[in-house]
């Protein structure tokens, strides 16, 4: 029996065939948007900022648990191994189910049920980790992929993780400082000049550093 527990947009979008769909969470870990998404919510160039499941003990991370029917596997397995390339590996998971929503579901889980879901490991080549919150924002509000706005995508995982009654902290300040981010025209301004300005900034220590290295060059070169 295949399980799949979605924890980010699998929550909303699964795009994939199943026989059941549960809620679920995973015990000791907990929701993070540490990865950098260089496609579906932004580009190389200009990554967007997309959740992974990170361990913390004592925190368990809510989602939906989708049993996938034997004769779709490899199918599903495929198909996700396509969405979630940016960056993301395969791990197995246990997970429990839950019939709703409760305060301290780690003081009365029932049995573990092994799962396959999707992390970013912080070695891969577009793992951002924490952040200052108004760079986190500023970097979400400016960033587009092929799946469409950032914000959106954070917008819309707090909209959902509200409406199953949790509480995610992390998600919904998140969320928050975003809305206000993109809805405001003078806000959206100071983003794109505070984006402006660290580029600049990027550029001349590219340039510093370039400059360094070709003196010490040249040094090397005038000691033969």
């Amino acid at each position: 029996m295949t399980w799949i527990f979605g924890y980010g947009s699998i929550i909303w979008r699964p795009d994939f065939p199943y026989a059941e769909r549960t809620l679920a969470f995973v015990a000791n870990h907990t929701r993070r948007f540490w990865q950098g998404s260089p496609d579906h919510r932004g580009t190389p160039t200009s990554l967007g900022r997309v959740v992974t499941l990170v361990p913390e003990p004592g925190e368990v991370c809510w989602g939906f648990a989708y049993r996938v029917p034997h004769d779709r596997v490899d199918e599903v397995m495929a198909y996700l191994d396509h969405r979630e390339r940016g960056g993301y590996i395969r791990i197995s998971v246990p997970f429990h189910r839950a019939s709703s929503v409760c305060a301290n579901p780690l003081h009365n889980m029932g049995p573990a049920i092994e799962s396959i879901t999707y992390i970013a490991a912080p070695d891969n080549e577009h793992y951002l980790g924490p952040d200052a919150l108004p760079r986190m924002v500023r970097q979400i509000a400016s960033a587009e992929g092929e799946s469409g706005r950032n914000a959106d995508y954070v917008i819309n995982l707090a909209t959902h993780l509200r409406d199953m009654g949790l509480e995610d902290p992390h998600v919904f300040t998140l969320a928050q400082a975003v809305r206000e981010a993109v809805a405001s025209p003078v806000v959206q301004a100071k983003v794109l000049e505070a984006l402006e300005q660290e580029a600049k900034e990027r550029a001349r220590l590219i340039h510093c550093a370039s400059n360094l290295y070709t003196r010490a060059q040249l040094d090397d070169t005038n000691m033969l």
